[in-house]
């Protein structure tokens, strides 16, 4: 009895002990819920920045982790975007434990036409599932990382360039020389009209508007898309019908500026009758020959038909060479019209082959659609493009993930991306070596934590968690990050955006480092004058942080 008795009391005890322990469990982690535990998302990217030739592609792979109660099962839903397109390249869910890690990879593959930059976005929300042991505020928390594509030509798009970049040169010279030649000829056409009468015959054509998409295609890298069979032989049937109507009008002026001549002639030798004495036939058939040629000149100075009056002459001509002078007692007195026609001069046009220079195609930059030409050197001192930076304030626990301050503007970030401004997460090491975000025509968005110290090893930049220094200590790493975000992006000045004693961090940087770097700063809640209850915040928070917030 005693036994069975002595039994029960140890399973009585053991479950006592469990229950006990559930209960000191639950009791710990719901401290540690309004300490500050809950859930903290740490993404990462195996790649931040891609180059990419046409038709190459790459695999990027991002990793994600989570830190909060082991006891919490965490769902986590995700999307890849490709933010140039706006479109959704993949998107799911899944769920993840503390210790476990999530990879999901993506292969980019590069533009086939031009040359520029994209922009991708692998976003991810993520939240606790309340259960007994479990204590969560079940809030959504979201991470992303912002990957940059280059492309450019392949080495067979750069020949291909510059085949089609000499090919359409000499289009444009043909055409251009096409143009004056045909300027020259409408100008002669029109001239004659003034003399003559006959159909005038303008030659017009819309070479040029099909000229301008080719040069277009190629301005857009499209070389592919470029054909110029048709143009050049279009421009070779032109210059045929040119030369044909060059020779036509040409032949017109000779006979118009040869019948000139004749008149000329024909008046010069009446006027040399009219000296000479001769017989009274002679006098009244050369009067009657100025009489013929006066009504010939008449006619003539109207503008009727060429070949009628190249008769028209031809006949007067002809009646005064048939005169045979004989000397004798009279003179022609019939007085000689003067020739009213003139002789066509046509002024001599010099064509000059001007150099053909094509605009250099352009970069792309895409966003949400809406593509530009990707900023260059110009785009630094431009202040609507000058990236913001957000900082925390100071960590209620000091004894939390320094990543979940990094949540502090998430809110902000998302909201004012709707407005246009580029969402790149969040900034910790300078490990971006590269410029990347310099083409990007948007503003951009960082958030950032001067919690972490830099370290290098073998080369490589090691963020390493640091909650418990000081704020002249911050303001120095805070000037890490500003030189890396000017840096990545190409600007010369940041903005800063500061929660409570990132104020006054941003504040010693300006007194340590100058305001150079800095366009402006916007503070939300900043104990400017100090804090009175040191003793409160130093509880759970760091005592040098607390300590030189105090207003004394």
């Amino acid at each position: 009895m005693k036994k069975i008795i002595k039994k029960r009391l140890i399973i009585i005890i053991i479950i006592l002990s469990i229950l006990l322990g559930l209960f000191a469990t639950k009791g710990y982690l719901y401290i540690r819920l309004l300490l500050g535990n809950d859930l903290t998302i740490k993404l990462t990217s195996d790649k931040e920045n891609l180059y990419l030739l046409h038709n190459q592609s790459d695999i990027i792979k991002f990793k994600t982790q989570i830190i909060t109660n082991p006891f919490c099962k965490t769902i986590c839903n995700y999307k890849f975007l490709d933010i140039s397109k706006d479109e959704i390249i993949r998107e799911g869910n899944f769920t993840i434990k503390p210790t476990q890690s999530v990879i999901k990879g993506y292969t980019i593959k590069a533009n086939e036409i031009g040359a520029g930059q994209e922009l991708y976005n692998f976003n991810i929300r993520c939240k606790n599932k309340k259960t007994y042991l479990c204590h969560t505020k079940e809030e959504e928390l979201t991470s992303n990382s912002l990957i940059t594509l280059d492309y450019d030509l392949n080495e067979n798009d750069k020949k291909q360039k510059e085949e089609t970049k000499e090919e359409l040169k000499n289009t444009i010279n043909e055409l251009e020389q096409l143009d004056f030649n045909t300027k020259k000829l409408n100008n002669l056409s029109e001239t004659l009209n003034h003399f003559i009468e006959f159909e005038v015959q303008n030659i017009n054509y819309t070479i040029k508007e099909r000229l301008e998409k080719q040069k277009e295609y190629w301005e857009n890298l499209e070389y592919k898309k470029i054909n110029l069979t048709e143009i050049n032989n279009n421009i070779t049937r032109l210059k045929e019908k040119v030369n044909n109507l060059n020779n036509s009008l040409n032949n017109i002026l000779t006979q118009y500026n040869n019948m000139f001549d004749d008149i000329t002639n024909i008046k010069q030798k009446l006027e040399d009758y009219k000296k000479i004495n001769i017989t009274i036939n002679n006098s009244n058939e050369i009067n009657k020959a100025i009489e013929n040629f006066n009504n010939a000149t008449t006619i003539i100075s109207k503008k009727n038909n060429l070949f009628d009056k190249l008769i028209l002459i031809e006949q007067t001509k002809n009646k005064v060479n048939d005169i045979i002078i004989e000397n004798g007692c009279c003179s022609a007195n019939e007085t000689i019209n003067n020739i009213t026609i003139i002789k066509i001069k046509l002024e001599e046009i010099n064509y000059t082959i001007s150099e053909i220079k094509l605009k250099e195609p352009e970069t792309k930059c895409c966003f949400y659609k809406e593509c530009n030409k990707c900023c260059d050197k110009n785009c630094s001192n431009k202040k609507e493009l000058y990236p913001i930076i957000f900082i925390h304030g100071h960590a209620f626990n000091k004894g939390i993930s320094a990543s979940y301050s990094l949540d502090t503007f998430t809110g902000i970030q998302e909201k004012i991306e709707k407005e246009g401004y580029i969402n790149a997460g969040s900034i910790l090491t300078n490990e971006k070596q590269n410029n990347s975000l310099e083409k990007t025509n948007k503003p951009i968005t960082f958030k950032t934590s001067y919690y972490f110290d830099i370290y290098k090893n073998t080369g490589k930049e090691i963020a390493i968690e640091t909650k418990t220094d000081n704020i002249d200590t911050y303001s120095i790493r805070l000037k890490y990050i500003i030189d890396t975000v000017k840096y990545i992006t190409g600007r010369n000045k940041v903005i800063i955006i500061s929660h409570s004693m990132g104020g006054l961090v941003i504040r010693r940087y300006l007194q340590i480092f100058g305001s150079e770097n800095v366009d402006k700063i916007i503070l939300i809640a900043t104990p400017n004058n100090g804090i009175e209850k040191e003793n409160i915040c130093n509880l759970f928070g760091s005592k040098l942080e607390c300590d030189d917030m105090h207003k004394n």
